[in-house]
């Protein structure tokens, strides 16, 4: 396990060569924990992260109560240690962690932190204790109106499959075009 020092050398720590995916850890409602509570949650993100990603990865704080992982694996294995990290912190009662986890972008890694920092965010909106994989930065942003009760069965439709109503919008629509062969 190789240790960044600090959040001043993560930007240095983005642009090494050496590393594929970056997960971005942050316990949940961290504020209203109590302090030795918060301890121990921390001290088990950070040892379930030491054990999860060992040796081909870097560590550094990310947030007050948060865990940055540069880590050597592709981004489905880091997504897979992160999801085991989430669940172990939960397991144990103390807090729930949300995760972003995104892949490297090789011709600009600083996009990679925003995307995972978005997808950090977009865990965190859709209701906590959720991993959420960063998108990629040719995603562009489409709004429109929609009728109250077709939102409702959204609503209802994402609580039952555990998805974010974006996911299953875009899904609904590429099954769309892909049955209209568009």
């Amino acid at each position: 396990m190789r240790t960044v020092q600090s959040q001043d050398h993560l930007a240095e720590a983005l642009a090494s060569a050496y590393w594929r995916s970056l997960a971005l850890l942050d316990l949940d409602h961290s504020t209203q924990l109590p302090a030795r509570t918060k301890a121990r949650a921390i001290s088990v993100l950070v040892d379930e992260a030491s054990r999860k990603f060992g040796a081909d990865s870097s560590f550094t704080r990310f947030s007050r109560d948060g865990l940055a992982i540069l880590s050597e694996v592709e981004t489905a294995e880091c997504w897979m240690r992160a999801e085991s990290i989430r669940g172990a912190v939960a397991s144990r009662k103390l807090a729930t962690l949300s995760a972003g986890v995104a892949p490297r972008r090789k011709k600009d890694p600083s996009l990679t932190l925003w995307e995972a920092e978005a997808a950090l965010m977009q865990a965190k909106a859709s209701g906590r204790n959720k991993l959420v994989l960063g998108t990629e930065s040719n995603m562009v942003m489409k709004s429109t109106y929609f009728p109250r009760a077709l939102l409702g069965r959204l609503a209802r439709a994402a609580r039952t499959v555990g998805e974010p109503e974006s996911v299953l919008l875009r899904q609904a629509l590429e099954d769309f075009l892909r049955s209209r062969e568009l």
